[in-house]
């Protein structure tokens, strides 16, 4: 069996829209439930101490599996900013070893670390896994955290406004067989170009499934 490990959590580059570099530092912590307050965000010298939000989803540790694995822990968190997979050991934060195609099963859903197209290029991340099935068709969505703008005074060392941490827009992509992405079609006339197959459309007409719907998608996934 193969062996996971962790890595300490490092500085991580954050690059918003005005094109500004910045640096998000977030220390480990013996304070577990101090973490949030620890993490500032520097712009060309200028510290932000406060932001609104939370960087997860679901800030607790959670029982997982990984099959094929041998652990040293049991529990972990996803973190939607840093797109990480956090767990905590003596009291610490790490992060877990990426690994491509990696599989994890959480209590009610499940993650999975992939090569995956966005605009303009691939990225490796974690997707939760809606749909999966190896031979067939598989549905993914991206669950992201990002940072709204805070404004700065003139000539100020300090942020006189909050940064947000809020949702980015979702993303949903299907895989087929393991290999090919395509974005999750708006209309039949996109599906029709991911599945040619008649049936599948006569089921999206007789069941009036609205393609917007996270439902409506795992439903015609599960078709698919």
């Amino acid at each position: 069996a193969l062996s996971v490990s962790g890595i300490l959590i490092a500085q991580q580059p954050l690059s918003l829209t005005d094109g500004v570099s910045r640096t998000l530092n977030e220390r480990i912590s013996h304070q577990m439930s101090a973490i949030q307050n620890e993490v500032t965000l520097r712009n060309r010298g200028e510290v932000i101490t406060q932001y609104e939000g939370s960087q997860y989803f679901n800030p607790n540790f959670e029982d997982i599996e990984i099959k094929g694995f041998n652990l040293d822990f049991s529990q972990l968190r996803y973190n939607a900013y840093s797109d990480e997979m956090e767990f905590e050991k003596e009291g610490q934060i790490f992060n877990l070893t990426k690994v491509p195609e990696l599989m994890i099963y959480f209590p009610i859903t499940q993650y999975q670390f992939l090569k995956y197209p966005i605009k303009g290029g691939k990225v490796e991340g974690y997707l939760e896994v809606l749909v999966h099935d190896k031979e067939k068709y598989s549905l993914y969505k991206r669950n992201k955290k990002i940072i709204t703008h805070g404004e700065f005074k003139n000539n100020a060392n300090k942020a006189n406004t909050k940064f947000s941490l809020v949702n980015d827009s979702d993303l949903y992509l299907i895989r087929y067989k393991e290999d090919k992405f395509y974005d999750f079609p708006t209309n039949e006339k996109q599906l029709s170009k991911i599945i040619n197959n008649p049936e599948v459309l006569d089921f999206v007409n007789k069941n009036k499934l609205n393609l917007n719907n996270e439902k409506d998608k795992i439903k015609l996934v599960d078709l698919m």
